[in-house]
């Protein structure tokens, strides 16, 4: 809400035009306020993506320091090289009208709004472009209306990656998350299990540097590295109902080396002669009282 997700995209390319979307009222100041301090090229609209309604928008015009900022009657028509989203996570939502993105999807369940974000995404996307949604790990396995929507998205070669992620990384949930990629004419799926490469900060968990170094170069080269990450065809996520739950493509399961027998046998023994050492002292205090 604050902006932070576009500002990572700013911090490598400044001459950018960005389009924010926000639904808070609470969070708009802040994140007008942090678009404009970097002099950022673009606009920033309060809406609610899933009704479509559009309470103002703000045109941000780079200066000489900062951002001039304006407030203007709408945005002009452009697609997206790049769409980051952060949804709230399974947001129940009621639809009265299935909007015009959802129209070769249909609309998700009115428990869960996760795909409807990502559809929405999905039509702000270039051809060329590349979306990045931000989600519980539900919507890659739940069924009935998200399974056909998932189903549709990978037999139309758009799902690009699956990127699990640690739990404890946000401030606001615990619960894991994973990343989706998906872009246009991506003929294998990357599934990526970043989930066990982290650093333990008191109670909430960070990526190191290396950690998102890792993530990135896997992703680029779409390499497939043992009980990390794996390249999948459509056949194989197909012959698994297109559920693209990770454990099923990436096997992390450690096997643990056997113990020593002799070591084992020694330890039995010791046990032993300490229970019948037990037995014997508690015997004697029984005679005693």
């Amino acid at each position: 809400g604050t902006g932070g997700l576009s500002i990572g995209a700013w911090s490598v390319n400044h001459d950018a035009t960005f389009v924010c979307e926000e639904l808070s009222g609470r969070a708009l100041p802040l994140l007008l306020f942090n678009m404009a301090i970097r002099n950022v090229n673009g606009y920033i609209l309060h809406k609610d993506v899933l009704s479509g309604e559009v309470q103002a928008v703000y045109r941000l015009t780079k200066g000489e320091k900062y951002s001039d900022l304006e407030r203007v009657d709408e945005v002009p028509e452009m697609d997206f090289d790049l769409v980051i989203t952060n949804p709230p996570y399974s947001l129940k939502h009621e639809w009265q009208q299935i909007p015009s993105y959802m129209a070769d999807y249909g609309a998700p369940p009115t428990k869960a709004a996760d795909y409807a974000f990502i559809l929405y995404g999905l039509s702000r996307m270039a051809i060329t472009g590349m979306l990045c949604a931000i989600l519980p790990h539900g919507v890659l396995f739940r069924g009935q209306r998200e399974a056909e929507i998932r189903q549709k998205l990978i037999t139309e070669n758009r799902l690009e990656s699956v990127i699990g992620l640690p739990d404890k990384l946000f401030l606001n949930t615990d619960i894991p998350i994973c990343i989706i990629v998906l872009s246009n004419g991506t003929e294998n799926t990357l599934f990526i299990d970043a989930s066990k490469e982290f650093l333990k900060e008191s109670k909430k968990n960070r990526l190191r540097a290396e950690d998102v170094e890792k993530i990135t170069d896997t992703f680029r080269k779409k390499a497939t590295v043992p009980k990390y990450s794996k390249l999948v065809n459509m056949a194989e996520i197909e012959s698994n109902g297109y559920n693209c739950n990770l454990p099923r493509y990436v096997d992390t399961f450690e096997k643990k080396p056997l113990p020593d027998i002799g070591q084992v046998t020694e330890d039995l023994i010791r046990i032993d002669k300490e229970i019948r050492k037990t037995e014997l002292e508690l015997a004697k205090a029984l005679e005693e009282l």
